[in-house]
């Protein structure tokens, strides 16, 4: 791969997915997803979720997380988040942003999916 921002995202979207497989209980479903089309529809797919995966130096975290939840849109999925890479660190130190309002959706979502003790 000649370009170098291209390579270090591709690696970054393999070493998330490759980290979310080994520690999500049946994450065999997480998935890279080729693009297809006009509309992009994220770089993993994480039911519930579309994952953006960001490495750069900059960060742009609202338009960051603007990509994702217009990709989840596109993909059908109900949930869209960015995952952004940590300088220096593995995946497991990489950040996940959502906005606010896909926060308490997903809140939600989980208090109704939940047995009601909720981990109290």
């Amino acid at each position: 791969m000649s370009n170098p921002n291209k390579r270090r995202g591709t690696e970054w979207e393999t070493a998330g997915t490759r980290f979310l497989r080994a520690e999500v209980p049946d994450g065999d479903d997480i998935r890279r997803v080729a693009q297809t089309g006009r509309l992009d529809i994220g770089d993993v797919h994480a039911a519930p979720f579309a994952l953006e995966f960001k490495n750069t130096a900059k960060l742009e975290l609202a338009a960051y997380v603007d990509q994702a939840e217009a990709e989840a849109h596109n993909a059908g999925l109900p949930f869209g988040a960015a995952v952004v890479k940590r300088r220096g660190k593995g995946p497991g130190a990489g950040y996940v942003v959502l906005s606010l309002a896909t926060f308490a959706r997903l809140l939600a979502y989980l208090r109704a999916n939940t047995p009601a003790d909720r981990g109290r």
